[in-house]
């Protein structure tokens, strides 16, 4: 079965973002991340770039060519620092969503920073209550057992959950434009209304499931760490060493901190040969519905 980038990608080519409205939002991006940076670095907490953001410092100095979002990670302990921190440093500038914020309002795992004032309506997501600015995803960096087994047991739940809710939070927040694009497209979401109406009762459930797993291990010492759930699902962690040794990286004429073993992080996300543009055809990008920066 498809997934819903593969998709979208072949009917939502017309709302491909256009390179004035890429540079619009990637100026954007750049100062919520800075801003982020700057207000954690004065209270020591780590932050580290992941998935493409990373990629694109290594590999570019900046964004992907084709990319138009940015990701980062931090433990999920620090959470609630960072939120105070940004509102600390600026006031009224700010939004807020996520898992640790109002899990009633968006079905993202991790933590989103939003630019009030501004609109980024990606698809599917146009009837999402909560505030749709322009933002940057924080992943969440938490202790996982020191057992494979367990540790995948873990993670198949995590994995589990996250479509519960997410499909369900789909169910109860219908998107409208992905039914419009093509016979493909509205079979597909179709497909999903039904799961989403499967999961819709496990929706709050789903959303406690997953806060249960990221603070499982929290008191314990075991040693082992996951960056987001998807690293965990190959069965890989990294240790103590690894989330302590932070280097910086140039991306877009800024320097922001990352892991400094970046080689195992980046093989582990995309293989091997992660240096070497992909085909035209495997380019992922974002279809936005609206845009205001």
């Amino acid at each position: 079965m498809k997934g819903s980038k593969q998709v979208l990608s072949n009917s939502g080519k017309d709302y491909y973002l256009s390179d004035e409205e890429m540079d619009k939002l990637r100026t954007v991006e750049l100062e919520i991340l800075a801003d982020t940076y700057a207000a954690c670095r004065k209270r020591n907490i780590p932050l580290y770039l992941t998935y493409g953001t990373l990629l694109g410092a290594v590999r570019h100095h900046g964004y992907i060519p084709w990319d138009d979002d940015v990701d980062i990670a931090a433990h999920y302990s620090d959470f609630p620092k960072i939120i105070e921190a940004v509102k600390e440093e600026f006031p009224d500038k700010y939004d807020f969503a996520g898992l640790p914020v109002n899990y009633k309002t968006n079905a993202f795992y991790g933590l989103k920073i939003m630019k009030k004032g501004t609109e980024a309506i990606e698809m599917p997501s146009e009837n999402c209550p909560r505030p749709l600015g322009i933002f940057i995803d924080i992943f969440a960096i938490f202790k996982v057992s020191d057992n494979p087994k367990k540790r995948l047991k873990d993670f198949k739940r995590f994995d589990f959950w996250v479509h519960v809710g997410a499909l369900a939070f789909e169910y109860r927040h219908k998107p409208k434009v992905v039914f419009e694009l093509s016979p493909e497209s509205k079979k597909y979401y179709r497909m999903r209304r039904l799961f989403g109406f499967i999961c819709n009762p496990f929706y709050v459930h789903s959303r406690k499931a997953l806060l249960k797993l990221y603070t499982k291990y929290e008191d314990q010492g075991t040693g082992c760490y996951a960056v987001d759930y998807l690293a965990g699902m190959k069965g890989q962690t990294i240790g103590e060493k690894e989330i302590t040794s932070i280097s910086e990286y140039e991306f877009a004429g800024h320097k922001f901190t990352s892991f400094e073993n970046y080689d195992f992080i980046l093989k582990l996300l995309y293989g091997p040969t992660y240096m070497e543009l992909p085909p035209v055809e495997q380019r992922e990008r974002h279809m936005m519905i609206k845009i205001k920066a």
